[in-house]
């Protein structure tokens, strides 16, 4: 199977596609979601593009073996296996994940939900530092942000940064992708949260390896260069205080 670039990469060149692969990404998982076959409109008018871009995009995924036309456009088997594997869908509750994309009701619903599942360890966050602009967010917010990210769709299969994580939105993603996935081990989201208080990086350290998430907590100074090995690296930032 190709990498998530060659495919997408390819398609988005020959289609000359200004809006980049993340439109490629939407058109599939969009495909992968529905239990049969899309009208061709349906998609232009999802993705907001022309009819004839829609088509052009069908017709080099189709060539590519991906995509078919039977009953409306639908995947192939390679190419559920490439959302799965290669677009972060592999354990997937797609049920929930559909339910949550679509109504605002569902997400505020599993926000309370995991506020009251783990408002605890919140409420045992290091006190805040007032010397590094530290001012704690409640956890109700923490779940609300997180669900914007998934709403956003910067969650599911993304490099995620956290720049000052005394709010804990580190925690709240993982807690949040651990719920999303049937075994939370098939995440390829990726969550790092970076901060100068090292009580801060130590209990979310510590949370990450009780709860088994997909999050790592880093000791950095800003005042200091950033190291090398995460410069380009992340898709998703958030930040605390925002400027």
């Amino acid at each position: 199977m190709r990498g998530i670039m060659d495919y997408l990469g390819i398609v988005k060149e020959k289609v000359a596609l200004k809006e980049g692969v993340a439109l490629l990404e939407r058109y599939l998982k969009k495909l992968y979601l529905e239990e049969k076959g899309v009208p061709g409109k349906s998609l232009a008018v999802f993705l907001h593009i022309p009819v004839p871009v829609a088509s052009a995009i069908k017709k080099e995924f189709i060539g590519l073996g991906l995509v078919k036309q039977d009953s409306g456009v639908c995947l192939t088997a390679k190419g559920k296996t490439y959302v799965e594997d290669c677009l972060g869908f592999k354990g997937l509750d797609t049920g929930l994940y559909r339910a949550l994309m679509e109504s605002h009701e569902k997400r505020e619903g599993l926000v309370q939900e995991l506020c009251g599942r783990y408002g605890g360890i919140f409420a045992d966050r290091p006190q805040a530092d007032v010397t590094v602009d530290q001012a704690k967010a409640t956890v109700e917010t923490a779940f609300r942000r997180a669900m914007l990210c998934l709403e956003q769709e910067c969650l599911i299969n993304r490099r995620i940064l956290c720049v000052g994580d005394d709010d804990f939105i580190s925690v709240a993603l993982g807690l949040l992708l651990k719920h999303l996935y049937d075994d939370g081990s098939c995440s390829t989201s990726e969550v790092c949260a970076f901060d100068v208080d090292g009580r801060i990086i130590a209990y979310i350290h510590e949370l990450a390896l009780r709860f088994a998430l997909p999050v790592q907590a880093v000791r950095l100074d800003f005042r200091d260069p950033l190291p090398i090995a995460y410069a380009s690296y992340f898709d998703t930032f958030f930040t605390d205080p925002p400027y």
